[in-house]
């Protein structure tokens, strides 16, 4: 290897480290999607079940993590501090519509049988 190739390689190598060293940008959308799926399920009234509303919990305090992630630096950690509540969100949502079809399914059979009897 000549001496001009060497210092290439030294500066391609050390141009690699710094691009792998950099910092992630910050996940300014997986905010905005983590934000309104927490929205979304406050909403749908996950509160009101017990196993939404620990979902709800478990995404509302992972997204106050990640905003304190993104305070200090650590974009790769609070991106994916991010997915895991807007999965919890997601979860939280799932479940509060699964209470309402089935209270929806009883109501049904409730009035089925009444028309039945009559």
């Amino acid at each position: 290897m000549t001496r001009s190739n060497r210092g290439l390689g030294v500066v391609f190598a050390g141009t690699l480290l710094m691009v792998g060293c950099a910092s992630a940008p910050p996940p300014t959308a997986k905010v905005a999607t983590s934000a309104a799926a927490i929205r979304a399920a406050k909403e749908l009234q996950a509160k009101a079940t017990p196993t939404a509303q620990l979902r709800l919990q478990y995404a509302e305090d992972e997204y106050a993590t990640a905003q304190k992630l993104i305070a200090a630096g650590e974009h790769e950690k609070a991106d994916r501090m991010l997915a895991r509540a807007e999965a919890d969100a997601e979860l939280a949502i799932a479940i509060a519509r699964q209470v309402e079809a089935e209270k929806a399914a009883i109501a049904a059979q409730v009035e089925v049988q009444n028309v039945s009897s009559k």
